[in-house]
């Protein structure tokens, strides 16, 4: 199996971390079970056991380290296995299928492919405990004080993010076209096939794919055989997008199989901005069966006017990198239609830790995608506090999406040249120029409007 050839991870030498109160960790503590989430809800707060690996062990070599109160670790995996990937594909499916409130919206089943390369079990867990905020009982009302406290995970993971992707699809209308990249955003956002920003959209190939076949339908009906030449051509756009792996399903453009089936974003733009994730108080915390432990403080995004982020920290010199890392959740390369990758990177430093996840999405020829997500947090932050007095820490969430059709990168001095976008190619030589010089070219796509449950600027108290 392949692993992700772009990573790198550091992590400062011991008597470092010690000189910043920050220790190394080796043994990962319990989290959450990537293989529980089957409802998306709105901030993603789930409950559940944990399983790290393929074989449902706890992987010791997964790194970390421990400062200011907060648990840090990252994961690469190796690409996932066929029966892994049958399984998150069901998943998949079966969301795609639900609506929120879990009920089934009378639609055939919708059929879904995955990326081709998913490091299924690659993660960055940030994780720290919350102040117990004691149990009540039920007859007096009374609040006892709780020895066991809660924790608080903000996770980002493959598998959380193609759930979300696919969650999305369960708001589609089967009979509703593709979005057109010449719709304009308002255009496309009122249609029944764009929900937080996942869309169906055709490739440069897919006119080219529908009129081939269309002009063999009529050719059959004269009784004229397709050459090779055309069934071969037809193999290599959107048809092949779609029905790669499922090669028994007709392509037939005007068969209701096709339309309601296949029939899904196969960018995997999802909105994804990381799973919060809480473990509640063990119930034997609770002295007998009356009082009930409270788990009524549930950290939620709140909105912002401006960003919390502090850039001068971040561009502190003076301070070490005590741990980085660059791990990537998936990509895929359309089957040569463009490119997609999720991507995440994390910094830590004495003072503050800096979480950027991109998703960068190159339909070539059609348009150009990045969704960003950052993520803050200063670890001697201790001005916020609860109406109890106990310590709050904040972290702060920007959220910028940005995207431009590809008739339209000449107005934002951008080249059209597809090779000029292989973001992908960064790991040949000169990688590193690559690199930045995309970096430098999507700072000047315009940004477009995020879902109103992804405000620009946020925070959260834990």
């Amino acid at each position: 199996s392949e692993m992700a050839t772009h990573r790198l991870r550091h992590i400062a030498q011991l008597q470092v971390l010690s000189k910043y109160n920050a220790t190394q960790l080796k043994n990962p503590t319990q989290l959450n079970d990537i293989d529980g989430i089957n409802s998306p809800i709105p901030d993603r707060q789930v409950v559940g056991p944990v399983k790290r690996n393929g074989n449902g062990n706890e992987d010791d070599t997964v790194p970390g380290i421990l400062i200011g109160g907060w648990e840090i670790r990252t994961a690469t995996s190796t690409i996932g296995n066929e029966g892994e990937m049958d399984a998150l594909n069901s998943i998949a499916e079966n969301l795609s299928d639900k609506l929120e409130d879990g009920g089934d919206n009378g639609k055939s089943k919708r059929r879904l492919c995955l990326p081709e390369i998913v490091f299924i079990d690659a993660f960055i867990s940030l994780k720290c405990s919350i102040p117990a905020e004691g149990t009540t009982d039920t007859k007096t009302n009374e609040q006892r004080p709780s020895s066991i406290d809660n924790s608080f995970e903000l996770i980002f993971s493959a598998h959380d993010a193609i759930c979300e992707w696919a969650e999305c699809h369960a708001h589609f209308s089967d009979d509703e076209p593709s979005s057109s990249s010449s719709l304009s955003e308002d255009q496309n956002r009122a249609s029944t096939n764009f929900h937080r920003g996942v869309s169906i959209i055709k490739s440069a190939d897919a006119k080219l794919w529908m009129e081939r076949q269309e002009r063999q339908q009529r050719q059959a009906s004269r009784g004229v055989i397709p050459s090779s030449s055309t069934v071969t051509a037809n193999i290599k756009t959107k048809t092949k997008l779609s029905f790669s792996k499922h090669s028994s399903i007709t392509t037939t453009p005007n068969s209701k199989q096709c339309s309601t089936e296949f029939n899904y974003d196969w960018t995997f733009s999802t909105p994804y901005a990381g799973a919060i994730r809480l473990q509640p108080p063990s119930p034997s915390d609770s002295a007998d069966s009356n009082p009930t432990s409270t788990t009524s403080f549930r950290p939620t995004w709140n909105p912002s006017t401006s960003s919390g982020i502090d850039l001068s920290l971040l561009t502190d010199q003076s301070q070490p990198i005590l741990y980085f890392d660059d791990v990537t959740l998936y990509e895929d390369d359309m089957h040569d239609n463009g490119y997609v990758s999720l991507r995440c990177k994390l910094r830590v430093m004495p003072t503050c830790f800096f979480l950027l996840m991109t998703l960068f999405v190159r339909v070539d020829d059609v348009l150009v995608r990045v969704r960003e997500t950052r993520i803050f947090s200063k670890f001697d932050d201790d001005a916020t506090k609860d109406r109890g007095g106990r310590r709050r820490r904040r972290v702060y969430r920007d959220v910028v999406w940005k995207e431009c059709n590809w008739d339209d990168l000449a107005k934002y001095g951008l080249p059209s040249q597809v090779k000029l976008w292989r973001i992908e190619d960064e790991e040949g030589s000169g990688g590193g120029q690559v690199q930045q010089r995309i970096h430098g070219m999507l700072k000047r796509i315009p940004q477009v409007t995020t879902p109103q449950d992804l405000p620009s600027h946020s925070f959260l108290d834990v």
